[in-house]
Formats: structure tokens, C-alpha cells, sequence
């Protein structure tokens, strides 16, 4: 995870956005790191990308007995209702995101990688504060 933010740290202080940070000391879930990485980078890239300069990006780590959930929530662009499983297929890129670069491959590989390690994603637009989360789940030992 520290990692994945280091790597994104120069974009996001390029649009002036901060992190809101909550990382346990230690979560064990049998992963491929740099599988796992290239998702959780794809998920992060995605947030600083349709973030509003001067925006704020939540990350947070929990466990329970089950799984380790990873969410990244942003208050960018959104999506539009109805996109919330869409924007997981492969080439697809929501409504709102006309103006941004981009392939529509990062989310669908993010999901891929995260659902041959077991796990799964969801999204969910955050309708009053604008923006969205994406939450991942990965099972613990």
C-alpha cells in the first residue's frame, strides 16, 4: 500500500490533492505484491485523475474475519447511476469522463487481478459529497 501511494504522490501534488490515510500495522492476505500493486495503482490512479484539483482522497484499511477491505473513496466526477458495474468492463468509460484521458481498461484489470487472488470490488457513487468509492476486498489468512 505505501508503495502505491509513493508512486502516485507527484500527480496528486500536482493537482494540489491530499490523502486521508488509515493503514492498520499489519493485515496478512496471500497476494501476488505486484499484482495486488497494479490494481491498488490502477484504483489510485483513477481517484487522482477525475479528483478535482485541491480535492482530499480517503484510503483505509480494515479487517475482519473474512477479509482485508481496501477503500479509496475521492470526490471527483462521480458516475452516473447505473454505472456502478459498468465501469468494471473492459473498455468502458463512464458518462462524466468525456474530457479525461484514458483507455477504460484500468478498473476491469484492477477487478481481473483482484478476483484471481480470490476477492472482489464494488463501487459506489458518493451522490452528496460528489465523487466515488471503489472497495476491495481481499481474504485474509
Amino acid at each position: 500500500m505505501r508503495n502505491c501511494l509513493g508512486r502516485i504522490q507527484k500527480r496528486a501534488e500536482e493537482k494540489q490533492i491530499a490523502f486521508r490515510i488509515e493503514l492498520p500495522q499489519e493485515v496478512n492476505c496471500p497476494h501476488d505484491a505486484n499484482w495486488i500493486g497494479e490494481a491498488i495503482d490502477n484504483v489510485l490512479d483513477n481517484a487522482v485523475k477525475y479528483s478535482r484539483p485541491g480535492g482530499i482522497i480517503e484510503m483505509r484499511i480494515q479487517k475482519n474475519e473474512m477479509h482485508a477491505k481496501i477503500t479509496v473513496k475521492d470526490n471527483g466526477l462521480g458516475i452516473e447511476k447505473g454505472e456502478e458495474h459498468k465501469i468494471f468492463q473492459r473498455f468502458y468509460r463512464g458518462k462524466n469522463v468525456t474530457t479525461q484521458k484514458g483507455y477504460g481498461i484500468g478498473l476491469y484489470l484492477a477487478r481481473k487481478i483482484i478476483g484471481l487472488h480470490g476477492g472482489f470490488m464494488i463501487a459506489k457513487n458518493r451522490y452528496s459529497e460528489k465523487g466515488l468509492m471503489i472497495e476491495i476486498n481481499l481474504p485474509v489468512c
